[in-house]
């Protein structure tokens, strides 16, 4: 999932433009956001960004089949999670999703006690 919204930040921003990757902890949920300063996405295309063979105008120029995003928000789904994107033209896109926490807890690591030999 953030392997392909890395691709898609590097591949729609110039060289050298900033991508920012954060991470928070909500109450139950861990919340990450992938954001560029490129192009942004036309306002009629967020609509179907997420949805099955969809490019937009620009990248049906670029290598790709347009499953990439449908193939997150699927993946982002099944594990309990939402996706979804912010995006000016001009400004760059945000692309953020979130997941649940185990137990809404942050699982400690596990303790493993080495056997004493005789």
């Amino acid at each position: 999932m953030l392997s392909n919204l890395l691709d898609n930040a590097v591949k729609h921003s110039g060289d050298g433009a900033a991508i920012t990757v954060s991470a928070r902890r909500r109450t139950d949920t861990a919340e990450i956001t992938v954001a560029d300063a490129g192009a942004g996405i036309p306002r009629p295309d967020l609509q179907r960004i997420f949805t099955k063979f969809f490019r937009t105008e620009r990248g049906a120029a670029e290598e790709g089949t347009g499953l990439g995003l449908f193939l997150v928000r699927g993946l982002v789904t099944a594990m309990g999670g939402r996706i979804w994107v912010e995006s000016e033209e001009g400004t760059g896109s945000r692309f953020t999703f979130e997941l649940p926490l185990a137990g809404g807890e942050v699982a400690e690591p596990e303790r493993v006690e080495a056997a004493a030999s005789s």
